[in-house]
C-alpha cells in the first residue's frame, strides 16, 4: 500500500455515489413493474384455482351455486352464467379495477 493513502477522497466518494444512484434510477422502475406484474398474475392464478374448485364441486354435487372466497384481502366471487347455468365465472376487484375470468363451452 501507499504510505500517504488514508482512505477515499471526497471526489472519489461522490463519483461512486453518483454511479450507484444512476444504476438505481435505471433498475428501480423495472423492479417495481416486475413486482406489480407478479401480484397481478398471483391474483389470476388464485381466481383460476377457485374456478376449478367450483367446477369440480358442481360436477360432483350437480349443484350450481354461487360462492364467495376472500384470499389476501381480495374477494373472489364464483357465479354461474348463461341460460342453463353452464358457464362459470370468477370475478374479483382490486385497486386497478374489476376483473372477470369465465369458462365457456
Amino acid at each position: 500500500m501507499y504510505k500517504n493513502s488514508k482512505g477515499f477522497s471526497i471526489p472519489e466518494s461522490l463519483i461512486a455515489f453518483s454511479c450507484f444512484m444512476m444504476i438505481m434510477a435505471v433498475f428501480l422502475p423495472y423492479s417495481i413493474r416486475m413486482i406489480t406484474t407478479l401480484e397481478e398474475k398471483q391474483h389470476r392464478v388464485e381466481a383460476f384455482k377457485f374456478l376449478q374448485e367450483g367446477i369440480e364441486q358442481a360436477v360432483v354435487t350437480k349443484e350450481y351455486k354461487s360462492r364467495i372466497r376472500t384470499f389476501e384481502g381480495i374477494v373472489y366471487t364464483l357465479s354461474w352464467k348463461g341460460s342453463d347455468n353452464k358457464n362459470p365465472c370468477v370475478s374479483y376487484e382490486k385497486e386497478s379495477g374489476s376483473h372477470e375470468i369465465c369458462l365457456s363451452e
